[in-house]
């Protein structure tokens, strides 16, 4: 009996950063299902920052295209925001990426991770007065999430959130929210930041979502939380503008 004739040899698998990317960005367009772990993936290598400058077009376009799928994902919105906090970290890409919709973007998500924490809140408050008074004195603040300055992990995008899952840290989707404000507020820093992106942001959707983040901080810091925005604006010999904590 004649042996089977061997498998023909596929070619190898192109290697480094600038193909990843590429593919990356690729499936983050044509793939919904892996838009959590695209973005994760985008979102480490904008931390790169001397190999990415060719690619911040190509990953200014991904923002722009997802912003629109991720609403209403707590989770997803969370990653994007990384990743626009990342890139509008560059001043070369600053006037770029606002003149494209990041401005926009990064407001939309304010508005959208503001109403899930007065949701969230309001929901924790009628939990409250319905049950019987506890034993022992509960913490009153949601913390903020961190993010680890080194590897966001697929974890951030499984869409749980009980017991502090979804990569915020904590929290449950409170704390999702709170890390999306967080994120919102140094990405508008950063714009406000560079000289070319600075006059887009006078407009009054604009000013309405600072005066939310003001709000927002206020609140959390009357009930003993810590602020939401400590963050000055970024330059680009900063590692990243999400990345500080």
């Amino acid at each position: 009996m004649a042996a089977a004739p061997p498998p023909p040899s596929l070619p190898p698998v192109p290697c480094g950063q600038d193909v990843a990317t590429r593919y990356t960005i690729r499936a983050a367009r044509t793939c919904p299902q892996l838009t959590g772990l695209c973005l994760v993936a985008l979102t480490n290598m904008s931390c790169i920052r001397t190999r990415l400058e060719p690619k911040l077009e190509e990953l200014n376009d991904v923002v722009l295209q997802l912003a629109p799928a991720v609403q209403g994902r707590a989770d997803l919105e969370l990653l994007l925001m990384k990743l626009l906090c990342n890139l509008s970290s560059f001043s070369t890409n600053q006037q770029r990426l606002a003149e494209d919709g990041g401005i926009r973007i990064a407001v939309q998500a304010v508005h959208n991770a503001a109403a899930i924490a007065a949701a969230a809140a309001a929901g924790s408050s009628s939990a409250a007065a319905a049950a019987p008074l506890p034993t022992r004195k509960r913490q009153s603040s949601i913390p903020l999430a961190s993010f680890d300055a080194t590897v966001c992990t697929a974890a951030a995008c499984d869409g749980s959130y009980a017991g502090g899952g979804g990569g915020s840290g904590g929290g449950g989707i409170a704390g999702v929210a709170a890390a999306s404000l967080r994120l919102c507020a140094r990405s508008l820093c950063n714009f406000a930041g560079g000289a070319r992106s600075r006059p887009k942001m006078s407009d009054q959707r604009t000013v309405r979502a600072l005066l939310v983040l003001v709000q927002v901080r206020v609140a959390r810091s009357s009930c003993g939380a810590h602020a939401v925005t400590e963050a000055a604006p970024q330059s680009d010999s900063a590692d990243t503008g999400c990345l500080q904590n």
